[in-house]
């Protein structure tokens, strides 16, 4: 008789086909590697219709809710419900929010593995106090995370900066820095002119980009380079404000939302890469961009100082910088292949899915 497969529960916000961002992405490349070796569950607030090798539950919610904050704690009975049914043998958690609290109950009274993994530096920082009018939910939806952070059977950090901020703040450390992970680059690297910039991310606050928008307004007296922005239109701050800029500066295209492969593809064609965000974990944009020789010209973001220690890109820190750093690439042709192949070089080593393995040994112990 054959033995029965252990089962794993996927639990996080959103699958990856309703909304995309880099967490999701991620656990789907995990799913696709060990969808054979378990009886693969995944519960999240919003799923596809259906799926190929895995079972999705869906959390039924409240959307007027989400207007007053983070309302996943009002989900508690329900997710606590459906782990119950299911009996999973392991709890895979990504995105830190009130369901890395409930999951890390449940385990801890049916003695299950709850593994939880770290998506952003804010996921190990404490809740810090505003004045928004989603400050209640906010609040105890954070207190409930946190409880997760402190009692989870084990924990996956993407940087040792994020190891660091947890033992400083929750009196932990990672059980493992596994870096993201990516499939090799499928498509044909080719860089032409004119020379191709590109920035890649969803409308956020965070993600600044009306910063990009100046950076190609700034470098719109160029006639050899060309701007491009990937994203969804998303939040009234930055659309459809932004909008008629773009359509006047002539260097810029706004190519909107993009499928991964046609991300890669735009990769695969461009030579320099921007990051405007404020803060993130490890952008899987970087990964997907060295795989794919471009190096990263970033202004706030560069986990574990790899940008500066490894020579594949700039960490600007200003955006006077930034803009000095942009058109140095621009200018210096030999610099940028060879940061471009140390960037190639760098992904392949360390950002493969052999990185895949290290997840699966912390899921058997």
């Amino acid at each position: 008789m054959s033995q029965m497969k252990k089962r794993i529960v996927f639990l996080t916000e959103h699958h990856w086909d309703v909304e995309f961002g880099g967490a999701e992405y991620q656990i789907k490349v995990l799913i696709d590697e060990i969808t054979n070796l378990y009886d693969t569950f995944y519960l999240a607030r919003n799923i596809p219709d259906k799926a190929d090798n895995i079972k999705l539950l869906k959390i039924p919610y409240i959307k007027v809710l989400n207007r007053l904050g983070k309302s996943y704690f009002l989900d508690s009975v329900k997710v606590y419900g459906i782990l119950r049914g299911i009996n999973p043998d392991i709890i895979y958690q990504r995105v830190s929010c009130a369901y890395t609290g409930i999951a890390a109950f449940y385990a801890n009274k049916y003695n299950k593995n709850m593994i939880w993994h770290v998506s952003s530096d804010k996921d190990v920082k404490p809740w810090e106090f505003n004045l928004k009018k989603q400050i209640i939910f906010d609040y105890i939806d954070r207190k409930i995370a946190e409880y997760g952070i402190r009692n989870c059977s084990k924990i996956i950090g993407q940087t040792k900066r994020q190891s660091k901020l947890l033992k400083e703040h929750y009196a932990r450390k990672c059980d493992a820095i596994i870096p993201n992970f990516h499939p090799y680059a499928s498509c044909e690297i080719k860089k032409e002119n004119p020379i191709k910039i590109s920035w890649v991310s969803n409308f956020k606050d965070i993600k600044r980009p009306e910063l990009f928008v100046k950076v190609a307004k700034h470098f719109e007296r160029f006639d050899n380079v060309r701007f491009y922005m990937v994203g969804r239109k998303q939040g009234k701050k930055h659309w459809p404000p932004i909008e008629d800029e773009i359509a006047n500066i002539r260097n810029l295209v706004h190519l909107g939302e993009r499928t991964l492969e046609e991300v890669n593809e735009l990769f695969c064609q461009a030579h320099i890469f921007v990051n405007t965000s404020d803060f993130e974990g490890f952008p899987n944009t970087f990964i997907q961009a060295w795989m794919r020789r471009v190096p990263v010209v970033s202004l706030n973001v560069d986990p574990d100082n790899i940008l500066k220690n490894y020579g594949i890109g700039f960490h600007s820190g200003s955006f006077e910088q930034l803009i000095k750093d942009t058109e140095r690439l621009i200018e210096d042709k030999d610099l940028r292949e060879t940061m471009g192949e140390k960037a190639q070089q760098y992904a392949i080593r360390n950002h493969s899915l052999a990185n895949v393995e290290k997840i699966m040994e912390l899921i058997v112990k």
